[in-house]
């Protein structure tokens, strides 16, 4: 079996097996050469056979079976920037399933994206198992809500509620945005090409809206993402997306909620990332109904970046021994020192480690899925001591990505 990146006429290949795969019709072009034709009207600099960055392909005998697309992103981590790469379209023929297919591309892409600099790898699982067993754990924990209109409670905050319309509304939304996520962990940092794709969609045509909150001084403080859902005949509020740059601009936005759509819809679905309870901001409890689940997986690529990239609380060093099958680099003890500089990451020899973890567990409590004080619930896990250093190490933080790929 033949793994590597696919060249651009072959993207033609990766398309008609996804539609299979996945049993979507629809595929646009009727075959190859309707697509290579179509692709060079489009761009005239278009080469059928240059490599296709970041989507890769399992071959037998030429033909293709399986396919990994690997999307690049920039995400927020504990106040810095850094490389993500997302696993997407993750698929393989079923009469090639269960033989190694995605397994074998998987190992290929973990090895080359850490080569290219990823510091981080987030999927959304067709089995947590399966990815378990590549490097990656839980994360993304999200709450979903259902909230009684009549819960919201009332207020005057000033300010007005602007229908986002134009480039300009988007560029306000997206500055709430950036001052939101900075404070997440693996928020994504949205270019323009994002928020263009968030631009298109309209609320008469694609029936999502948002409406951004500037207060009395002009200056944009939150904004609200919606659809229209049904659920058992009833309709409601289905929010998207909700981002905030204070605790008064989120009152504001529930306050909106209330006052815009009383009488109209019984109830609204938000989902927060697991641990914000905004059970606190309503009126009555006993009729809001939430469920946590994990909307995703992440997995450290480069252990010595990631340790580096981490803000602890505290002054001291650890020695930590990670066990990595698909990245190497990754392997071994690690000393790691945390000082007014920040963490300094560097292989330790000879040492016994005062905590053992594989890359699985390792990703969730570095990216803050997990803190210090539940490490228990990581069987694969062993603590040898020097624990306050750890707990100042491993703290949770706030995850949530609203991307999809």
């Amino acid at each position: 079996m033949e793994i590597r990146k696919i060249k651009n006429h072959e993207e033609f290949d990766l398309t008609k097996i996804g539609h299979i795969c996945f049993s979507v019709p629809g595929q646009k072009d009727v075959d190859k050469e309707a697509f290579v034709s179509r692709m060079k009207s489009e761009d005239a600099s278009w080469n059928p056979d240059a490599e296709k960055t970041g989507d890769y392909a399992a071959f037998t005998g030429g033909y293709m079976v399986g396919a990994v697309l690997t999307p690049e992103y920039t995400v927020y981590f504990d106040g810095g920037q850094y490389n993500m790469r997302g696993i997407g379209g993750v698929c393989a023929l079923p009469a090639y399933r269960k033989q190694g297919v995605v397994r074998g591309i998987m190992e290929r892409v973990l090895r080359d994206i850490y080569n290219d600099g990823a510091v981080f790898s987030v999927l959304y699982p067709f089995s947590f198992d399966f990815y378990r067993k590549m490097g990656y754990e839980c994360a993304l924990a999200m709450t979903t809500y259902d909230v009684k209109i009549t819960a919201c409670p009332e207020g005057d905050f000033g300010g007005s509620f602007i229908l986002c319309e134009t480039r300009a509304h988007f560029n306000d939304a997206a500055a709430v945005y950036s001052t939101y996520a900075e404070r997440s962990a693996l928020a994504a940092v949205r270019n323009d090409s994002r928020w263009d794709a968030i631009f298109t969609k309209k609320p008469s045509v694609d029936g999502i809206t948002t409406y951004i909150w500037k207060d009395n001084d002009g200056k944009p403080r939150a904004y609200i993402t919606y659809e229209i859902g049904k659920n058992e005949g009833e309709m409601f509020l289905d929010v998207k997306e909700l981002c905030f740059t204070d605790s008064t601009a989120l009152r504001a936005l529930i306050s909106f909620v209330r006052g815009s759509f009383l009488g109209f819809y019984g109830f609204m679905r938000i989902t927060v990332p697991a641990g914000a309870d905004i059970r606190f901001l309503f009126t009555e409890h006993n009729s809001i109904k939430g469920t946590t689940n994990f909307r995703g997986m992440t997995r450290i690529v480069n252990v010595k970046k990631t340790f580096e990239a981490v803000k602890a609380k505290g002054f001291g060093v650890a020695y930590i021994e990670v066990t990595d099958r698909q990245i190497p680099e990754n392997n071994g003890c690690w000393r790691v020192e945390s000082g007014e500089g920040g963490i300094k990451a560097e292989k330790a020899d000879g040492v016994n480690p005062c905590m053992s973890a594989p890359v699985c567990a390792l990703s969730a409590m570095l990216t803050g899925v997990i803190d210090f004080e539940h490490v228990d619930f990581f069987p694969a896990v062993t603590v040898n001591g020097n624990r306050d250093m750890l707990s100042g190490l491993f703290c949770s933080r706030t995850n949530f990505l609203y991307e999809y790929f």
